[in-house]
């Protein structure tokens, strides 16, 4: 008997908790339309900077740097990752 009313006690509780909840949600107001962003003229012109600049970077990065990291070690770089071995002395008392 104690562990039924224990259960309806419960649901009780995390139904109250739901419903509380639910009435603290704010719903969007069906009359009113969706409000959008506008960037701004300057933003747009320095987020084309930003974007030109980037570009212009990534062109040299792909055309001078990585051939020359690539050419540039006498002896081919391993790519195999180092094993770590670890020994582990328990003693049960």
């Amino acid at each position: 008997m104690k562990r039924l009313y224990a259960t309806i006690v419960g649901a009780t509780m995390i139904l109250s908790v739901l419903f509380y909840a639910r009435s603290q949600t704010r719903r969007p107001n069906p009359t009113q339309s969706p409000q959008t962003v506008t960037v701004a003229q300057p933003d747009q012109v320095e987020l084309q900077s930003t974007v030109t600049t980037q570009q212009r970077l990534n062109r040299y990065f792909h055309s001078s740097v990585m051939p020359k990291l690539k050419n540039s070690s006498g002896a081919p770089v391993s790519r195999r990752g180092a094993s770590l071995s670890l020994r582990i002395d328990e003693t049960i008392s």
